[in-house]
């Protein structure tokens, strides 16, 4: 029966475990306003999924918002950390916002070619590899469509691998002095434009 759901609604849960609504297809609407935590691949798969709501989620694990084909839009106001491949495959999302996000694992955004906005709000302090990633070489992933957001306080983010930095090697730290907001680039990156979050 889990399966069949088109909504769900958690009022009062703080944790919500591994595989919780896994390949629920018909789910469109998720919202969870006291969760804190969301273990591993619990959403993977509900491609009919257009809206959650996660207010208070400050941990959310691996694989658990991966291949939401129908997501336009994600609002994650209290989230520190971005897990590896996040929003991987969730292929019409086209707006992200990340008050809190500090630290960022890699390959993010996989296949996230809607992608027309990113919002961070607080400083990030570290990228874990590339942050963008595409399977097929011949068409690379264009962050030059985008426009990302970043906090006043932002450094410049330093590659700690051998050579000539690239976004694909190594680890992006903030280690720099603070960001030029002239820039289109960061962490290796072009964007379509770089602004100062308010």
């Amino acid at each position: 029966w889990v399966n069949e759901l088109s909504s769900v609604s958690l009022p009062d849960a703080i944790e919500i475990k591994n595989d919780a609504f896994y390949g629920c297809h018909e789910l469109q609407t998720f919202s969870a306003p006291k969760a804190k935590t969301l273990g591993r691949t619990v959403l993977v798969g509900c491609r009919e999924l257009t809206h959650i709501e996660l207010p208070m989620a400050e941990i959310i694990g691996r694989g658990s918002l991966h291949n939401l084909s129908s997501l336009i839009k994600i609002n994650l106001p209290e989230l520190k950390i971005l897990s590896s491949s996040m929003f991987a495959l969730c292929e019409n999302l086209e707006t992200v916002i990340l008050p809190k996000v500090t630290r960022i694992e890699e390959r993010v955004f996989e296949e996230n070619r809607s992608l027309k906005t990113i919002v961070f709000g607080s400083p990030i302090e570290s990228i874990d590899g590339e942050l963008f990633y595409s399977h097929d070489e011949s068409h690379p992933f264009l962050t030059e469509r985008i426009d990302l957001t970043l906090s006043r306080r932002q450094r410049t983010m330093i590659n700690d691998s051998y050579g000539e930095p690239s976004p694909y090697e190594g680890r992006w730290q903030a280690a720099g002095e603070p960001f030029n907001f002239n820039s289109n680039e960061f962490a290796g990156y072009r964007f379509k434009s770089i602004s100062p979050y308010e």
